[in-house]
């Protein structure tokens, strides 16, 4: 996708260069029912990442499905950190992974893919279970994350900086 080739490139310019990238592309498009086949592409991911790489901390960030996906693996060792990009979070969703973390999004204002008011019934559980949740807010922003595309960048790479100083 065009536009999160965009942020990665905004975001890397801003961090320090020894962080380490990786992008999950799923074996299937789609959630697809339980969604456990993008959820095994996750745990597949997270234990390669693991392997190489055994003592660095991860930062999980994810738009939309791939911020429900973040959610959903939020209980691996060794995560500083879930950050959702406009994340599709279905009420139905367990927020027991997120048990006991801080949960950062970044919803557009405008997003009609997935309102920022869908979102309610998940964060509210999550605010129940002990999850601190930090959520900013885009004015005028879409799910595309397009429309106000500096603003875009510049929250989510502040939200980045904020997680990986408290390393």
């Amino acid at each position: 996708m065009l536009r999160l080739a965009l942020l990665v490139a905004s975001i890397r310019r801003r961090l320090p260069a020894d962080v380490i990238w990786a992008e999950l592309r799923y074996s299937v498009a789609g959630w697809n029912e339980d969604g456990v086949s993008v959820v095994g592409d996750f745990r597949w991911a997270m234990g390669t990442l693991r392997r190489q790489f055994p003592h660095l901390p991860v930062l999980l960030v994810g738009h939309s499905m791939g911020g429900r996906v973040a959610t959903c693996g939020s209980d691996e060792e060794g995560l500083c950190g879930v950050l959702g990009l406009a994340p599709w979070l279905p009420a139905e969703d367990s927020v027991q992974p997120l048990a006991g973390s801080e949960f950062r999004i970044v919803h557009g204002e405008n997003d009609r893919e997935v309102p920022v008011a869908s979102t309610e019934f998940f964060l509210s559980a999550a605010r129940a279970a002990g999850v601190v949740v930090i959520r900013t807010l885009v004015p005028g922003g879409e799910h595309s994350m397009l429309r106000r595309i500096r603003t875009w960048n510049a929250v989510v790479v502040r939200e980045i900086q904020f997680s990986l100083a408290r390393l």
